[in-house]
């Protein structure tokens, strides 16, 4: 092998570690924001609830009907499940290479320019792996923002008819 086929797969496997790192930075952001997202969600329903969800004075009436009060409560159900997704700790995904498996290949007589021409591989699968996973999570965070809208707007609606 030449150092030039050394330092192409070196460069190989940093781009791949690295573009591990950016879809582990994605998550880990997603993750942040979905939080936020469920500290959101928790707030407008303390808010429902001291207008009136548990309102019981008999001379004032209700709040706003139990049908909506229902409604309020499945979506914060719907919202606390999609967030729960994405905030589910990831047990099948690849983030960096793979220590103990370069130690294996060089224990095993592998020249340094086949560890990394074969983890940059394994790398790059990872990564084509972990992309619809992080996908779905990001879909699961929208739908989860466009409910939380739908439960302000559920909320205020019902209370301007009262």
């Amino acid at each position: 092998m030449t150092s030039v086929d050394d330092d192409l797969s070196q460069a190989a496997f940093n781009v791949a570690a690295a573009a591990l790192s950016q879809q582990d930075a994605t998550l880990a952001n997603l993750r942040n924001r979905t939080t936020g997202l469920l500290t959101a969600a928790a707030l407008v329903t303390s808010f429902a609830s001291g207008l009136g969800l548990i309102h019981t004075d008999p001379s004032q009436g209700q709040l706003f009907p139990h049908s909506v009060a229902c409604v309020l409560l499945g979506l914060l159900a719907a919202i606390g499940g999609l967030s729960g997704y994405v905030l589910w700790p990831a047990k099948s995904f690849a983030f960096g290479p793979d220590a103990g498996r370069m130690l294996e290949m060089q224990e095993a007589g592998n020249t340094l320019h086949e560890i990394y021409s074969s983890i940059a591989k394994l790398m790059v699968a990872c990564r084509t792996e972990n992309r619809p996973k992080i996908h779905s999570r990001m879909r699961s965070f929208e739908a989860a923002m466009v409910l939380i809208v739908a439960e302000v707007f559920v909320l205020v609606i019902a209370l301007s008819f009262k």
